[in-house]
């Protein structure tokens, strides 16, 4: 890894914008340590002379312009990604504030004369603005190397040229003094600024690494629930996955059964499907189906009915769960006219010989998940085998209803004898009077999908 910048530009960019907003406080923390010394040094030298200076009037000016960084820092009015900005605006004041630090006889008009420079005048600044640059300041390394050495170069060349020493020998011994202290400063600061910049750049590589990580699972438990709510209705997939998550001690298997009353069983046989799948390939009447099916349960939602299995070309579903409903009765019904009307678009799409059988009864169920490896959801109850025997004696393209389903319509449906008990021996052993449905003349048709692909390669 590169230790001052990585391979990847988009990776180098989000990296800066991470260590601006992570060193947003250090930044304030050095406009407020220019702000504190700035303001001691404009009112020492003002009550030491007593009158204005270019040295007092520039350190008044630099405290201002610091305190209004410092006022913006604090309320985060500049975005994170312009503090790269802010800090090279405190490399220029801070440059102006060595600058006005050098061994220089600046004068301002009318002030009394200047007491004589010293080699040693501007040292400790350059040392303050050094270090404020190495280890606060989240700059590049070359921008804060450039800095910290062009300002104590300048400070050497300006010794030179413009200080007169009383002897030679004193002069380059102050010099060189003077460099060693920069040398040192500099060597220290540089140290700890690539010491901490390859630590940060460690730490963003964690970081997203880990974000990443956590994103990939988000996504991957996303996956894993889209699954399992592709097996288990929503309602129970909750209360499983929740009992998952934080397990009861000493439970060996929680059994997952629920009683529902006034509920409506659907069972839908697809008549004519035998004589299909002798003339259709496999692959062709597996999409079929598959088509098929999946207009059914968007049928099924629309219609607030809860699929229960698919068996082969038997669909089956429950109107009244999980919520309870005071027209799960309509809501079958209107399921089941919709399953023969898209049936009916099969047909004339395709001129298949098909049809749809629906039964319907209204009752109790006992509803759960079986298994405990390969979990299973069904319904059980006399109410479910009434259902499914209503559609084995129930007529091709017509809804057969029990007399209890009938009681829940309020009579919204005409209806007419269905004699199911002629056409099945349990609903005859029981005494079941049946109806069929008479499907309304106006009532909305339902958009469906386009069936002919399927049957491309069967000859029609």
């Amino acid at each position: 890894m590169n230790r001052h910048r990585f391979e990847n530009n988009e990776l180098e960019s989000l990296f800066r914008r991470y260590i601006l907003r992570l060193q947003h406080t250090s930044i304030t923390a050095a406009v407020a340590l220019y702000v504190v010394l700035t303001a001691a040094l404009a009112t020492t030298s003002f009550v030491s002379v007593q009158s204005p200076t270019v040295r007092n009037l520039y350190d008044s000016a630099h405290c201002a312009v610091f305190v209004m960084m410092f006022l913006v820092l604090c309320t985060r009015t500049v975005d994170d990604m312009y503090l790269d900005y802010v800090c090279y605006g405190i490399l220029i004041f801070s440059t102006s504030f060595c600058v006005l630090a050098l061994p220089v006889p600046f004068v301002w008009s009318g002030a009394p004369s200047m007491p004589r420079h010293e080699y040693v005048d501007g040292v400790w600044e350059i040392v303050f603005a050094t270090f404020v640059v190495y280890s606060m300041l989240p700059l590049r390394s070359w921008i804060a190397a450039a800095f910290s050495l062009g300002i104590a170069l300048i400070h050497v060349i300006v010794t030179v040229l413009v200080l007169e020493p009383p002897l030679l020998l004193d002069m380059w011994q102050q010099l060189a003094a003077n460099i060693l202290v920069f040398l040192a400063v500099n060597l220290v600061g540089l140290f700890i600024h690539n010491l901490t910049e390859e630590g940060q750049r460690r730490a963003f590589l964690d970081t997203r690494d880990c974000i990443a990580a956590r994103l990939d699972m988000e996504d991957e438990n996303e996956k894993l629930e889209r699954l399992l709510l592709s097996v288990l209705p929503q309602h129970v997939a909750v209360e499983m996955k929740g009992d998952i998550m934080s397990p009861v001690e000493g439970q060996f298997h929680k059994i997952y059964i629920q009683r529902h009353e006034n509920v409506s069983i659907l069972f839908a046989d697809i008549v004519g499907f035998t004589t299909l799948s002798s003339q259709c390939s496999a692959q062709d009447l597996v999409r079929l189906l598959n088509e098929l099916f999946g207009r059914f349960d968007q049928l099924a939602n629309e219609n607030h009915c809860l699929r229960i299995k698919i068996l082969g070309d038997c669909y089956y579903c429950v109107a009244g769960l999980p919520e309870p409903s005071s027209e799960h009765a309509k809501n079958a019904v209107e399921m089941g006219l919709d399953m023969i009307d898209a049936i009916r678009s099969v047909v004339e799409a395709t001129e298949v010989d098909l049809n749809m059988r629906v039964g319907l009864h209204t009752g109790r169920v006992l509803c759960g998940v079986l298994g405990l490896r390969k979990w299973q959801y069904d319904v059980w109850s006399n109410d479910v085998t009434l259902a499914n025997n209503m559609e084995a004696g129930g007529v091709p393209g017509r809804v057969h209803v029990t007399e209890a389903s009938l009681e829940h319509l309020n009579g919204e449906y005409e209806v007419e004898p269905g004699l199911g008990h002629t056409r099945n021996q349990y609903l005859k052993e029981n005494n079941i009077n049946t109806y069929l449905i008479i499907a309304p003349a106006n009532r909305r048709k339902p958009f469906f999908i386009q069936y002919s692909q399927c049957f491309q390669h069967c000859g029609w």
